[in-house]
């Protein structure tokens, strides 16, 4: 794939679990951990970006996320995800922020 993508991801905590929420394309994900919420997102990611190349439909990949949760980035600390979750190579860079409560 030639085209990488620079994504911002939001964790929060949402009941009793984590969430990874991928602001560019919209994509949630959950876990018990930081780290397992951030892989299952990854995850959806590389399956939802598979699905549209095997479609030819890459353009509607772009599906931000509703304003209020860009918003939040400016309360939001760094995540360091370093050797926590394999990144795939699409991915130029990962920006990861955790939602400070």
């Amino acid at each position: 794939m030639s085209r990488k993508f620079n994504l911002h991801i939001l964790l929060y905590k949402e009941d009793s679990y984590q969430m990874a929420h991928c602001l560019e394309f919209d994509i949630v994900a959950q876990g018990n951990t930081k780290k397992e919420a951030l892989q299952n997102l990854i995850d959806g990611i590389e399956l939802q970006v598979d699905f549209a190349i095997e479609n030819n439909s890459l353009e509607l990949l772009y599906n931000p996320a509703p304003p209020e949760y860009w918003q939040k980035l400016a309360q939001t600390r760094k995540y360091p995800f370093t050797n926590k979750v394999q990144v795939p190579a699409f991915i130029s860079t990962l920006d990861c922020n955790y939602l400070v409560a």
